[in-house]
């Protein structure tokens, strides 16, 4: 999404400044300061938590600087929000593994409640689930954010440790 951004910006001649902080919000609330500093034109947020970031919010609405999101939600302050229907999504993706187990056996779940997406999916799985009464959750894991690749991967290893028997996890295959 942020490449697209990106390309489609600078094709229309804006100049932009990415800044990655690899889901650290302390670090992303700090650049967003910066920015509003550089009184940049707009600030985008790409996959971010808007209410994590309210004072920030705050701060470019003060100086004038709209502040967009993309898949980030949307609080007051926020100029607009565009997002993947997040409900439909996690339909979409729930039937699909529910499928794929043939409506039976235990799951992990990983989620990240703080945001808005993940969120909407989590409400909608849990939703599937009472209707699937021969697929057990046996254990969710909120993943932590900054380094949330490294502590599901941490997570899931010790989560496989704990139940090594074949086909104790039903979705986690080793092909």
């Amino acid at each position: 999404m942020v490449k697209t951004f990106e390309k489609e910006a600078k094709a229309k001649g804006w100049d932009v400044v990415t800044v990655d902080t690899k889901g650290d919000f302390g670090a992303l609330a700090s650049r967003m300061e910066d920015m509003v500093a550089r009184k940049v034109d707009t600030i985008v947020l790409g996959s971010a938590a808007s209410n994590q970031l309210k004072d920030q919010i705050k701060k470019s609405n003060e100086a004038g600087i709209p502040v967009l999101g993309a898949d980030a939600g949307w609080i007051p302050g926020v100029t607009c929000n565009i997002t993947s229907d997040n409900y439909v999504m996690s339909a979409m993706m729930t039937t699909f593994l529910f499928n794929a187990i043939d409506r039976k056996g235990n799951i992990v779940v990983f989620i990240h409640r703080p945001h808005h997406g993940v969120r909407k999916r989590t409400l909608i799985l849990d939703a599937i689930l009472i209707e699937n009464p021969d697929i057990k959750v046996i254990t969710e894991h909120h993943v932590q954010v900054p380094g949330p690749m490294g502590d599901a991967r941490k997570a899931m290893e010790s989560i496989l440790v704990a139940n090594p028997q074949p086909g104790s996890i039903q979705p986690v295959s080793k092909k």
